[in-house]
């Protein structure tokens, strides 16, 4: 995955080969997560899970050449051409649509999220500095100091008309409704990444053994899982931590943070109150 060129050669020749790797009984795996929220943090994870082919493939609701929204149906086609035991990672906003072809392929989903504030750090740094491919590096890279970008990202685009970058609240709340969703696997970044991280990994692990085909040694699993994570071999590898947003904003970016997505970070349980 530390190679786009390599990444994009395998998702497109297994494509070309899915018909034939549907066969199998195995359970394909979605890795769904709001962009800079920790994909390649769960994708990681999830591959190091017995039976689990990943071939590099990857499903957005706005990829991100054209930040132009792809019809439900559309990537509803794709959930259900999954390989057996296929893992594939997505951006994914929540729709009927969506979830009703999740469960009639009879994927297990997991979905990462993190604190919107430390989205806004990654994200600008991720679009200014590494992905020059992405409909917004241009934007990202005109910008005459980083604070201008921070205020992009969190108001977003003026003229929706153009691309879909409405403000960070807007563009959480399009997938906001996994998270409380019975049939999806819900995680926070910060606690795969914090001291019980191997908490969360055996439950990840353990929804993984209850819908396998066949069973497993559930520690040796976790361990593997653990053994696993290397950020470093992410082609969007950033030394970012949790928390850093408070280094990066000043009083105005938080005041202007507040105003447009203070509700949801209450809502997330990242934040009491607009008091901070």
């Amino acid at each position: 995955r530390k190679s786009i060129l390599a990444k994009k050669t395998l998702r497109y020749t297994s494509a070309l080969l899915r018909p034939f790797l549907k066969r199998g009984a195995s359970t394909p795996i979605l890795a769904n997560s709001f962009p800079k929220s920790g994909t390649h943090l769960l994708v990681q994870i999830l591959e190091a899970l017995p039976d689990v082919r990943d071939w590099a493939n990857f499903i957005a609701s706005t990829p991100s050449l054209t930040l132009k929204e792809t019809k439900g149906s559309t990537s509803a086609k794709r959930l259900h051409n999954l390989g057996s035991g296929e893992l594939v990672g997505s951006h994914l906003f929540y729709s009927e649509e969506i979830r009703a072809a999740i469960k009639e392929r009879g994927i297990l989903h997991y979905f990462i999220y993190r604190d919107p504030r430390d989205i806004v750090v990654s994200e600008v740094n991720y679009l200014t500095k590494m992905n020059r491919w992405h409909r917004l590096h241009k934007t990202f890279r005109g910008f005459e100091n980083i604070n201008d970008g921070y205020r992009y990202s969190i108001g977003g685009e003026p003229n929706q008309s153009k691309f879909y970058y409405p403000n960070i609240a807007e563009r959480f709340a399009r997938y906001e409704p996994w998270i409380s969703d019975s049939s999806v696997v819900a995680l926070k970044f910060e606690d795969l990444r914090g001291p019980e991280a191997l908490i969360w990994l055996r439950h990840i692990v353990k929804t993984h053994w209850s819908a396998s085909a066949k069973s497993y040694d559930l520690e040796a699993a976790v361990l593997k899982c653990s053994e696993n994570i290397n950020p470093e071999r992410s082609h969007t590898f950033n030394k970012g931590t949790s928390g850093g947003w408070k280094d990066a904003f000043d009083d105005e970016l938080k005041d202007l943070f507040k105003k447009v997505a203070g509700d949801l970070l209450i809502r997330m349980g990242y934040e009491k109150s607009h008091n901070w």
